[in-house]
């Protein structure tokens, strides 16, 4: 067994204890709830029965993955992404970065010979820490999530003046130290730097994300942890403890016959998941399918619930956390609810609204829509107002996908079967 091949060993192992990790953390997410609402990707209501029968394969392909028996890698592999690609297709919601990144390697192992799923899996995570640092050059992250961080960091041991010129610099480390990350990982001269500093800088959020700091979900936390091992294995020179010195490296396809045609579509899905993403600020790409993440959306949608809330005051208090306002988000009811973080989209937000507007019978909800600028620190400019649900409704058909909410195809099918039995 090459150094290689020994070390795809763990990475896939990794693979299917994060997702067991991730999924169990998140369970509601990936079962037929009603707690918040599911938003398919297509303009069509699958039955529930996809859900668990998705849920399913996810818990068979990753335990595969990690008892790993040598002779059914890959078809595990192909069991966990048919697993995550149906239960994308019932819920956009459920495409967190984690899962789209494990999507992503699980198709990798399903299709690529040893070579290039190694190289692959490298220059994916790389592609990671570069898109994720280039999205952070944004002034909202710099002004607020950023200094937010960087204030946790510093634990409180600074105020005042201070405070505000050394959160000015620290709150830039953010941005230029995954950029440097990516930079350091590409080159395999400066690659074992790189793996300290992306350790570090995971053991960083770590602490300022955990219970003792912003206390985030566990499943920010597990996807950090991932990381960490993911470095040690991916990353590690030959010169350390643990990485096996004394088996050469060889990256040569071992079986080039055999896999010829499925690394023509391994290689077709690396060069799009590694280039698509730099049309994220163009909104050719969602802004975590581009690892685009703690950025605010460009495009951003608040509920108007003040008529909502005098009719229906205990429901509204009950899933808004909140009195009546114009500018109600509903990322804290996806904590809330699911332990996840709401899918930062406006497709989100039109499909919550015209959830809340099925399930209570009511026109009553509101929505504003925003935009801003990458520099733009204050400003949020207001584009469109929808005064109710029947303007949300036909403002949902202008997306490439799907808007509403799988509740609204379920009574659309209700009705026809009534109809059509006369």
């Amino acid at each position: 067994m090459t150094t290689i091949e020994y070390r795809l060993v763990w990475l896939t192992r990794l693979l299917g204890a994060g997702v067991l990790a991730l999924v169990a953390v998140t369970w509601k997410l990936w079962t037929p709830q009603d707690v918040f609402p599911r938003v398919p990707l297509f303009r069509w209501a699958p039955p529930d029965w996809w859900d668990w029968a998705s849920l399913a394969l996810i818990i068979a392909g990753g335990i595969g993955l990690l008892i790993r028996p040598p002779r059914h890698v890959r078809t595990f592999a192909a069991t966990l992404a048919f697993g995550l690609a149906i239960a994308f297709v019932c819920d956009q919601h459920r495409l967190q970065p984690w899962a789209w990144q494990f999507f992503i390697l699980a198709l990798l192992v399903a299709l690529a010979d040893d070579a290039l799923l190694w190289n692959g899996w490298q220059w994916l995570t790389i592609s990671i820490y570069f898109y994720s640092a280039l999205s952070k050059f944004d002034a909202r992250f710099l002004h607020f999530i950023g200094t937010a961080f960087a204030e946790t960091a510093l634990g409180g041991y600074v105020t005042g003046a201070t405070l505000y010129v050394i959160n000015y610099y620290i709150v830039w480390l953010f941005p230029l130290g995954e950029l440097t990350i990516a930079i350091l990982l590409a080159n395999p001269r400066s690659r074992k730097w790189g793996m300290w500093a992306a350790i570090g800088m995971h053991g960083f959020l770590l602490q300022i994300l955990g219970p003792f700091g912003l206390n985030h979900s566990y499943g920010v936390l597990i996807w950090n942890v991932v990381f960490i091992v993911q470095a040690a294995i991916l990353f590690v020179p030959r010169d350390l403890p643990w990485s096996r010195e004394t088996l050469a490296i060889d990256v040569r396809s071992t079986q080039p016959l055999r896999f010829r045609g499925r690394n023509r579509w391994a290689r077709l899905l690396l060069t799009v998941v590694l280039l698509w993403p730099a049309t994220y600020p163009f909104g050719l790409c969602d802004a975590w399918l581009g690892w685009a993440v703690y950025v605010e959306p460009f495009p951003a949608g608040w509920l108007d619930t003040i008529e909502f809330t005098r009719a229906h005051e205990a429901e509204s208090q009950r899933i808004f956390d909140e009195g009546p306002d114009k500018d109600v988000s509903i990322s804290r009811w996806s904590l809330r609810e699911l332990n996840a973080p709401v899918y930062p989209h406006l497709r989100s937000t039109v499909a919550a609204a015209l959830e809340l507007s099925e399930h209570y019978n009511t026109s009553d909800i509101g929505l504003r829509i925003y935009v801003r600028q990458r520099w733009e620190t204050w400003s949020w400019n207001l584009e469109i107002t929808l005064d109710n649900a029947h303007e949300i409704h036909a403002y949902a058909r202008r997306f490439w996908f799907n808007a509403y909410p799988t509740s609204m195809y379920r009574r659309a099918a209700k009705e026809r079967a009534m109809k059509d039995d006369g």
